[in-house]
C-alpha cells in the first residue's frame, strides 16, 4: 500500500515538470500552442441579431455574442416618421415645417422659435417637438411684449395657411400676431380657447376653422380682414374687442349657445344687422356701430328686448345699442354707455329724450351730431357723455338742460361743439374739469351751484371761454 502512495506522488510531479503553469510545448523545436486563462480573454463579437424592431415612437432591441457564450443587448434607434401630407402613417404624429429658426434651452427643455426663414406658405406649428435626443418639450414662439401690445416673430414671413397640430392645447399670449399675410387658420380640437390677441393685427385673415373652441379672447381677432363671420355652436365666450376693427366686416352670425359679448366685441366694424340667440346672458357696450341698422332676437330670451332700433337691457331698464336712426323708447330708465356714440342725428331737427329716461351714462352721445335736443327730466349725467359732440347749428345753438338734473359727472361737456349751455341751479354735484377742451363760447351757471361741497374746485378745468355766473 505504502509503495503505491509514493508511485502515485513521483508521477504527478513528473507531470507538473512536463506540462508547466498552463503551456505545453511541442516535441518539437518550431511549433508552440498556447491556452489563455480568462483574466487575458478579449470577447470577439459578432453581428447584431435584432431582437425587437423600432418603430417612429417604440424604441427596439437587439443582441451580439461572443464565442465564449457572452451576450451583450443594446436599443435600436427611432425609426424616422413615414410622412404622408404632414401626418406620420405609423404614429399619426404631425410634422413640423422646416424653415423655422429654433433655439433649444437645455435647462428649461424648451424649444423657442425666434423666426421663419422657410418658403412654405403653409406651415403647421405643434406644441410639443421630439428631436429623438432630448425628448418631448414645450415648443413657444417668442413675442415681444411693449405697452401690452404684441408683435410675433412670424409676424414678416409669408405664411398664409397655419395649422395647428392635435397635441396643441394652450395658446400663448399674442402668439401670431402680426403674421401680415396669414390667410386661413385651422385649429385643432384640442384646443379650447384662443387666447388674447392670439390672431391681432392680421390684416388678411378671413377664415378660421375654430374646432371645439369655447372662448375667443380679448383683441382675438382685433385688426383682422374678416368680410363675414360665423361662430360654430362651441363658442360661449366672446370677450372684449373680439373682432373689432375688421372694417370689412359686414355680417356675422352669433351661435346658440353663446352666452357673452364683451364691450366693443365688434366695435368699428359694418355689421349692418345682429341676431341675438336665445341662450345670450350679456352683451357688453359696443363704441363705433354707425352702419348697424338693426337687431333681432331669436326665440324667447328674457334678458334682452328690441325697442325703436334699440337693444335693451330689461334687467337694467338700459339702452345697451341704438342702430341707425333709432329712437329712445318710453320704456327705459337709462341710456348705458356708448349707446347713441357715433350717430349722425343732424338731418333730424330735434332729437327727443323721453321723461321717462333718468340718467345718461359715459359717452352715450360720444362723437354724435345733432341740430338740437330736448333734455326731458334726466336726473344725471355721465362721465365724458357729450365728448367730441358736434351741434351742427354752433353759431347759434344754446343747450338749455332741464332742472330736474343734479349731477354732472367729470368731464361731461369736454371737447364739446356749441355756442352756449345753461347749467341750471338744480344741480348740487359738479365734477371736474367738466369744460375740459369744450368750444362753448358762454357758460352760465349758477352761484349756488359752483359753491356747493360737492363741485370741483377743478370743475372749469381748461375752459378758455367766457363764464357767467348768476346769484340766486
Amino acid at each position: 500500500m505504502r509503495k503505491n502512495v509514493i508511485l502515485s506522488f513521483f508521477l504527478a510531479v513528473l507531470g507538473l515538470l512536463s506540462f508547466g503553469c498552463g503551456k505545453k510545448n511541442n516535441t518539437t523545436n518550431t511549433e508552440r500552442t498556447t491556452i489563455t486563462t480568462k483574466e487575458d480573454h478579449v470577447h470577439e463579437f459578432g453581428d447584431w441579431e435584432l431582437l425587437v424592431d423600432s418603430t417612429c415612437t417604440e424604441v427596439g432591441t437587439k443582441k451580439r455574442s461572443c464565442a465564449c457564450g457572452k451576450v451583450e443587448f443594446a436599443d435600436v434607434e427611432l425609426k424616422p416618421h413615414t410622412y404622408v401630407n404632414d401626418v406620420c402613417s405609423v404614429c399619426g404624429a404631425e410634422k413640423i415645417t422646416d424653415g423655422f429658426v429654433i433655439d433649444y434651452n437645455e435647462n428649461a427643455q424648451t424649444y423657442i422659435i425666434r423666426g421663419y426663414n422657410g418658403t412654405s406658405t403653409s406651415p403647421m406649428i405643434t406644441r410639443t417637438y421630439n428631436d429623438g435626443i432630448h425628448g418631448v418639450h414645450n415648443l413657444i414662439v417668442l413675442s415681444n411684449v411693449e405697452d401690452e401690445m404684441s408683435t410675433c416673430c412670424l409676424s414678416e414671413s409669408n405664411i398664409t395657411k397655419l395649422r395647428l397640430s392635435k397635441d396643441f392645447t394652450e395658446m400663448d399670449k399674442a402668439m401670431f400676431s402680426g403674421m401680415i399675410n396669414l390667410e386661413e387658420v385651422v385649429l385643432p380640437s384640442s384646443l379650447t380657447a384662443i387666447s388674447e390677441r392670439a390672431f391681432q393685427n392680421c390684416p388678411r385673415l378671413k377664415s378660421v376653422t375654430y374646432g371645439e373652441v369655447s372662448s375667443i379672447g380679448h383683441f382675438a381677432f382685433d385688426g383682422c380682414g374678416f368680410t363675414k363671420v360665423v361662430l360654430p355652436n362651441s363658442i360661449k365666450y366672446l370677450l372684449s374687442n373680439a373682432f373689432s376693427n375688421n372694417t370689412s366686416l359686414t355680417e356675422i352670425t352669433l351661435n346658440d349657445g353663446l352666452k357673452e359679448v364683451g364691450n366693443n366685441a365688434f366695435n368699428n366694424t359694418k355689421i349692418n344687422r345682429i341676431i341675438i340667440p336665445q341662450s345670450l346672458t350679456a352683451f357688453g357696450y359696443q363704441e363705433k356701430m354707425e352702419y348697424l341698422t338693426g337687431f333681432s332676437i331669436t326665440g324667447l330670451n328674457v334678458n334682452f328686448s328690441v325697442s325703436n332700433n334699440c337693444l335693451i337691457d330689461i334687467a337694467e331698464s338700459s339702452v345697451i345699442r341704438a342702430c341707425k336712426n333709432a329712437t329712445i323708447p318710453t320704456t327705459v330708465k337709462n341710456l348705458g354707455l356708448y349707446s347713441f356714440a357715433n350717430l349722425d342725428y343732424s338731418g333730424l331737427n330735434q332729437f327727443v329724450i323721453p321723461d321717462n329716461v333718468e340718467y345718461v351714462s359715459g359717452y352715450a352721445f360720444s362723437n354724435s351730431k345733432f341740430k338740437d335736443i330736448d333734455f326731458g327730466k334726466i336726473e344725471g349725467l355721465g362721465n365724458k357723455v357729450f365728448y367730441d359732440t358736434i351741434f351742427t347749428n354752433y353759431d347759434s345753438k344754446t343747450i338749455v338742460l332741464p332742472n330736474t338734473l343734479t349731477l354732472i359727472n367729470d368731464d361731461a361737456f369736454q371737447n364739446l361743439y356749441a355756442n352756449e349751455i345753461t347749467i341750471p341751479s338744480s344741480v348740487t354735484t359738479l365734477g371736474s374739469a367738466i369744460l375740459k377742451g369744450s368750444k362753448i363760447t358762454l357758460v352760465n351757471i349758477y352761484n349756488s351751484t359752483i359753491e356747493s361741497e360737492y363741485c370741483s374746485m377743478y370743475w372749469n378745468s381748461g375752459y378758455v371761454g367766457t363764464i357767467n355766473i348768476i346769484d340766486d
